[in-house]
């Protein structure tokens, strides 16, 4: 069964953009599908992400949904399951 799994090919070699697979000297197929501006080749590490994050943080981003702990009490309600309400 053929598997997929984005990468970018770099200088002769395969930087795996999600999931890598989980075998050695395996044979694949490669398809060319665009170049790759250098920007774009260039994956954020977890310190910047991190930093990213924070800028965020700074900018109010997380204020456009609403209340935190409105939602948390939403999601956690009950639901009425079919078949389970009360008589």
């Amino acid at each position: 069964m053929l598997s997929s799994y984005e990468a970018i090919y770099e200088k002769g070699r395969l930087h795996w953009l999600n999931e890598a697979p989980n075998r050695d000297n395996v044979k694949v197929i490669v398809t060319l599908l665009e170049p790759v501006s250098e920007s774009a080749a260039d994956i954020p590490n977890g310190q910047e992400l991190a930093q990213l994050l924070e800028e965020m943080a700074e900018a109010g981003v997380a204020d456009a949904f609403g209340e935190p702990l409105e939602w948390q009490r939403k999601t956690r309600q009950d639901n009425i399951l079919p078949g389970r309400e009360e008589p």
